[in-house]
C-alpha cells in the first residue's frame, strides 16, 4: 500500500453556497456545461492535494486526467465515509464546522470518483453519528444534501445512508427520554466475531468484565459482546459490500484517544455503538482505566455514579423511571440527585485521559473488519477493499474534542492511501507525538502486514517547504491545545509553532 502523504496548506475558506461548484472549468471536469463559483477557491486546493499524490501524473492538465483511476474502476461501489458526528455545538455553525467534515471537501472527491467510474458504478455517502443526531439536518448544515441533489439531477448515482438503526432524544437536563427505530442500512448488518483476532483478546477475564461503552442506553450489553471467547461487532453491510472506502476524517482532538483522524473515523461503520468498549471501570491498579490512580474521591464517586446508572439494575431502574411519564415531573429533581456533588469534576474521568487503554483496541478492531472482512463478514488474510484517506483541517478542532472542540483555523488538508501513514502525519501537524497515541502506535501490530508502515519511509509531499518529511512536520507543527486529560502526557510535543 502506497505510503505517500499529501499535505496542502491553504488560505481558502469553506464556501458559503452549496452545491460547491468549482471556481473554474478544469480540463477533466465532468460537467462541462455546469455553473462555476469563482469564490470557491477550496475546490482547486483539494484538486491540488489530489495531484500531489502523483496518480496518473502523465495526463495531468488534460481532459484524460483520472487521478482516482488507480483505486476506483468502472463498476465499483464507492462508499464515502465522512465524520458527521454531531449536528449542534455550543459555538453554533462555526463550532459545527470545526467538528464535522464540510460538504465542500466531499463535493470535490465525488467529482473525481465519478470521473474514475466513467458512468458505471455507484457512490454512497454513509456514516453512523451519535444516537441523538438528526442525520438529515447535518447533511443540510454541511451542504452535502444540496450537493448530492445537484449531482443526482446531473446523472450521478449517489445516495446518502444513515447507518444507525435507532435514534434517541434527550430532554432539557440531558436525560434520554425517547428512542425510535430508523430504517438503517438498506443492505442490512453483519455480526462479526473477531475472537482471537481482537485487540481485546490479550486482556484477562477481570479486565474484560470491566469493559463499558459510553453509548449504553439503560443497559450495558458490552459484557455480552466481549468475553473470553467472543469479541463481537455489528457492521453495516454497505461498508462490507463496498469495493472502495474513501474515509474523510476531521483534524481534531479526542478526549479518550488523543486525536480522531483516519483510524478513529471507522468507528462510524457500526450501528451498535452500545457494543463498543470505551473504558474499563476502576483505575489501573484494579485493571481499569476510567481515571488515574491519584484521582480524588469526588472523581471516583462521579465515575462510580456514571457506571452505576448505566450498568447495574438499580441504576437502570432510576433511568427507566426518568424515561417514564412520571419522569416528566421528576427528572429535574432526580437529575440533580444523580449529579451530587454538583461541583464540576476537574480531574480526568470516564476514560477521558491518556491512560485510556480501551478505546484504541475498539477502533483498531473496527479497522481490521473494514479492511479484512469480506462481503459476507468472514475475516480474510488480505485486504478486501481499496481505500483512500482524506482529512479536513481547513477549520480544525482542539481542546475537548471530538463533540465540542474549540475551532482552530489550521488551513490544512491531508490525503493518502495508508491510514496509519496519514494519521502519523496528521497527528504530528497538530503538535502531538503519534507514538503516545495508542490508536496509531499500535496499528502496525494489530492491522497486519497489509497495512503496516515504516514511519521513516513515509514520503510527505506538499506546498509547505518546512513539511517535506515527518521530522519537518513535527518540528514545525501547529500547536493544537490538547484535551485536558492529555496535557500531562508525553503526547504533547514541546516548542509549539502556533
Amino acid at each position: 500500500m502506497n505510503t505517500w502523504v499529501s499535505i496542502r496548506r491553504t488560505k481558502a475558506n469553506y464556501p458559503d453556497t452549496s452545491p460547491f461548484h468549482p471556481d473554474q472549468i478544469y480540463p477533466e471536469y465532468p460537467f462541462k456545461d455546469g455553473p462555476i463559483d469563482q469564490e470557491n477557491k477550496l475546490y482547486g486546493e483539494v484538486r491540488e492535494l489530489i495531484r500531489q499524490l502523483g496518480y496518473d501524473s502523465k495526463h495531468y492538465g488534460s481532459p484524460e486526467w483520472n487521478p482516482f483511476g488507480e483505486v476506483v474502476v468502472p463498476g465499483n461501489t464507492v462508499v464515502v465515509k465522512p465524520n458527521l458526528v454531531v449536528d449542534s455545538h455550543p459555538l453554533g455553525t462555526r463550532g459545527i464546522y470545526a467538528t464535522v467534515v464540510h460538504g465542500a471537501i466531499i463535493r470535490v472527491l465525488i467529482d473525481y470518483i465519478w470521473i474514475a467510474l466513467k458512468g458505471h458504478g455507484g457512490i454512497v455517502i454513509a456514516d453512523s453519528p451519535i444516537k441523538e443526531v438528526d442525520f438529515d439536518r447535518i447533511l443540510e448544515q454541511t451542504g452535502i444534501l444540496a450537493s448530492c441533489n445537484w449531482l443526482v439531477r446531473n446523472g450521478v448515482p449517489i445516495s446518502t445512508v444513515d447507518l444507525r438503526d435507532f435514534k434517541a432524544v434527550r430532554n432539557s437536563v440531558g436525560i434520554l427520554i425517547h428512542d425510535f427505530q430508523l430504517e438503517g442500512d438498506p443492505a442490512g448488518y453483519a455480526t462479526i466475531n473477531l475472537g482471537t483476532l481482537s485487540a481485546f483478546h490479550e486482556l484477562d477475564a477481570d479486565m474484560k468484565a470491566r469493559l463499558r461503552s459510553t453509548a449504553t442506553y439503560y443497559e450495558n450489553p458490552v459484557h455480552e459482546c466481549h468475553d473470553q471467547e467472543r469479541h463481537v461487532y455489528s457492521v453495516a453491510r454497505s461498508i462490507l459490500e463496498a469495493d472502495v472506502i474513501v474515509s474523510v476524517a476531521k483534524l481534531k482532538t479526542h478526549i479518550k484517544s488523543g486525536v480522531t483522524l483516519s483510524l478513529k473515523n471507522m468507528v462510524g461503520v457500526t450501528n451498535e455503538k452500545r457494543w463498543l468498549p470505551h473504558y474499563r471501570v476502576g483505575d489501573r491498579t484494579r485493571g481499569g482505566d476510567m481515571h488515574p490512580e491519584s484521582a480524588q474521591l469526588s472523581t471516583r464517586f462521579h465515575d462510580w455514579r456514571y457506571d452505576w446508572t448505566s450498568s447495574h439494575r438499580a441504576g437502570q431502574f432510576v433511568l427507566r423511571l426518568l424515561h417514564s411519564r412520571i419522569g416528566g415531573i421528576l427528572d429535574g429533581y432526580l437529575a440533580r440527585l444523580l449529579d451530587w456533588p454538583r461541583r464540576p469534576v476537574l480531574e480526568p474521568s470516564g476514560g477521558n485521559w491518556y491512560g485510556n487503554d480501551t478505546v484504541w483496541r475498539m477502533a483498531l478492531d473496527l479497522n481490521r473488519i473494514v479492511f479484512y472482512a469480506d462481503r459476507n463478514g468472514e475475516m480474510r488474510e488480505q485486504p478486501q477493499r481499496r481505500y483512500l484517506s482524506f482529512i479536513d483541517g481547513v477549520l480544525a478542532g482542539e481542546g475537548e474534542g471530538p463533540l465540542a472542540p474549540i475551532p482552530k483555523p489550521a488551513g490544512v488538508i491531508i490525503a493518502g492511501e495508508n491510514p496509519i501513514a496519514v494519521d502519523i502525519v496528521g497527528c504530528s501537524i497538530m503538535g502531538f507525538d503519534w507514538r503516545s497515541v495508542p490508536t496509531i502506535s499500535n496499528a502496525n501490530e494489530y492491522l497486519g502486514k497489509g497495512l503496516a508502515v515504516d514511519p521513516d519511509a513515509i514520503q510527505v509531499v506538499g506546498n509547505e517547504v518546512q513539511w517535506q518529511d515527518v521530522g519537518g512536520v513535527r518540528q514545525n507543527h501547529l500547536g493544537f491545545i490538547p484535551p485536558r486529560g492529555w496535557s500531562e502526557s508525553p503526547f504533547v510535543i514541546t516548542g509549539r509553532d502556533a
